[in-house]
């Protein structure tokens, strides 16, 4: 025989030929053999002659040709190189998917260069499935149901210190907030109309004549305003209330723009004696002007049309008829 051509084919059988893997140490490590369930988390541990720690990642697979690992019941995961032991020692953690006795099978584990190391030794698990019902056996009583722990009496939570006094004083601060707009509101309402409607201020120094020419004067630029004709109803009837007030201050010496309608009645029933204008129907026409007037200023009510266009004329229809004073008011 030709020798090259006999080395040649000695080369191809040396290549074609390749040496098994050799089995590696295995060991499984977990649950007890007899109690694994679906789903459990076990540990292969594979001893790598000859490594002396894991520097570089190791892969494991199945050899070719082999069905899927989860078609055979498991799945398998390489754990990460921080957890690996630094003896040489590959761990593989494994999880079986189904239920019966199930077979573990060979991995080739390989580095990183794809070189094989070995494989692993095959293992058989018996696996129980994560909901199966053990039955009494023949003749035997079922276990008894475990009795319900008793119910505990209602635990009170104890609000702490600064929980308790953190709400009161919130609480505290609102009530203070909210008598803070309520008195700023009623003060908004009570404001004065902002055009002077007086070109002079009578005082109690003025004849009686010269306290009803302003007022009349005063009515006059009032209606001047077109309030009403603007539906500023309240605006009207607030401006002729003053009117009204400073007159009767002036006339009867008293200070009625800032009193009641009651402290009014009462400081002219005083000065009744002393003029002949504060009597009978008169000063009842009177109370009904303040109550009317009084009514559209605290009331919050949009009043009638009617009711604010007679206020002119039916306070000028008070102040006509007046008299000069036979002697000095009440001071």
């Amino acid at each position: 025989m030709n020798f090259p051509l006999l080395m040649i084919l000695t080369g191809i059988f040396a290549f074609a030929v390749e040496p098994a893997p050799p089995e590696l140490i295995t060991e499984l490590k977990g649950a007890s053999l007899q109690g694994v369930q679906v789903g459990d988390r076990l540990e292969l541990l594979v001893r790598l002659p000859g490594v002396e720690s894991l520097a570089e990642p190791l892969t494991a697979t199945l050899p070719p040709g082999a069905l899927p690992l989860r078609d055979l019941g498991w799945e398998a995961r390489v754990m990460p190189r921080e957890k690996q032991a630094p003896e040489g020692e590959l761990r593989i953690r494994v999880y079986p998917l189904a239920p019966g006795s199930l077979e573990l099978p060979p991995l080739m584990v390989a580095d990183a260069s794809g070189k094989t190391l070995g494989r692993t030794q095959p293992i058989q698990v018996p696996v129980r499935s994560s909901i199966e019902r053990k039955e009494p056996a023949p003749g035997e009583s079922p276990p008894a149901a475990p009795e319900a722990a008793p119910a505990l009496p209602p635990v009170s939570l104890e609000k702490p210190f600064v929980v308790k006094w953190g709400a009161a004083l919130l609480g505290a601060l609102l009530a203070l907030a909210v008598v803070s707009v309520v008195f700023v509101v009623a003060r908004a309402r009570r404001r004065r109309p902002p055009v002077e409607l007086f070109s002079e201020v009578p005082s109690s120094n003025d004849s009686a004549r010269t306290a009803e020419a302003l007022a009349i004067d005063s009515l006059k630029k009032l209606e001047a305003m077109k309030w009403i004709d603007a539906r500023e109803y309240r605006k009207h009837s607030f401006a002729a209330s003053r009117i009204l007030r400073r007159y009767l201050g002036a006339r009867y010496s008293f200070d009625a723009e800032e009193s009641t309608t009651a402290e009014i009645l009462a400081a002219l029933s005083a000065s009744a004696p002393l003029s002949s204008d504060l009597r009978g129907e008169r000063v009842a026409h009177l109370k009904s002007l303040l109550e009317e007037m009084d009514r559209v200023k605290y009331a919050g009510g949009e009043p009638s049309e009617d009711l604010i266009r007679a206020l002119g004329p039916r306070i000028r229809n008070w102040i006509r008829p007046s008299e000069p004073l036979k002697t000095g008011g009440p001071k």
